[in-house]
């Protein structure tokens, strides 16, 4: 009988570690726990604020004419999904809405 060793082809015989590095929707090299905090953070803004929902509130908003519709953007954006106007504004950088 072939143990779990051979079984598995031997991969829990030697560590294997992930990379943990890569870089963030601006280009900025991130190591560790940097990176991996990144990815927890951008993918809750994708949960949180999909991408159809934000084009559609850009949408409501832009064509207004105001100067300022990007800092409306956030706020209407902090009010309807409850965000930070941080994370707000993350997620329009990262969906090429708002110039980094």
């Amino acid at each position: 009988m072939a143990s779990l060793h051979d079984y598995c082809g031997g991969i829990y015989s030697k560590p294997t570690f992930p990379d943990l590095s890569g870089k963030d929707v601006n280009g900025k090299r991130l190591q560790g726990e940097a990176w991996l905090e990144w990815q927890a953070n951008y993918l809750s803004s994708v949960l949180l604020m999909p991408r159809i929902a934000v084009k559609r509130l850009r949408n409501l908003i832009e064509p207004k004419g105001s100067r300022f519709w990007h800092y409306e953007l956030i706020q209407t954006m902090v009010e309807v999904f409850n965000v930070s106007e941080e994370a707000a504004r993350v997620r329009l950088v990262s969906l090429n809405h708002l110039p980094t």
